[in-house]
């Protein structure tokens, strides 16, 4: 897309958070998240494909903001990806999407925080 790598970053966190609470609701982001290790043979390997493909595209979103100078060249894509990828996931349990803020309003001021560690001087 044409947004620069912090913009991609941003709207990508946005995006998981609220995929979590839109498809089926929490409870069924709670199934997904929590209980995959319950699965074995072909559908475990399912999952464990789809999770390696998601965790590339952060990867891949990561390296070119590093690439281009707009992220920490001393990051690590892998450690990095952990962090917006856990704190989406972890939303389902404290977060209340009817409450007073919007996703918007509270993942939009964490992901501008976590920018704020990512990005190069």
């Amino acid at each position: 897309s044409d947004l620069d790598p912090a913009a991609k970053f941003r709207a990508a966190f946005l995006t998981h958070v609220s995929t979590n609470f839109e498809i089926g609701g929490a409870s069924t982001a709670r199934l997904f998240l929590l209980d995959w290790r319950y699965l074995t043979g072909k559908e475990l390997e399912h999952v464990l494909q789809l999770r390696r493909a998601y965790e590339k595209l952060w990867d891949d979103l990561l390296e070119e903001g590093v690439a281009a100078g707009v992220f920490r060249k001393d990051m690590d894509t892998h450690m990095t990806r952990l962090v917006p990828i856990s704190v989406a996931n972890w939303a389902i349990m404290w977060f209340d999407p009817n409450g007073p803020r919007s996703v918007e309003e509270v993942f939009g001021k964490v992901a501008d925080e976590m920018l704020q560690g990512f990005l190069a001087r």
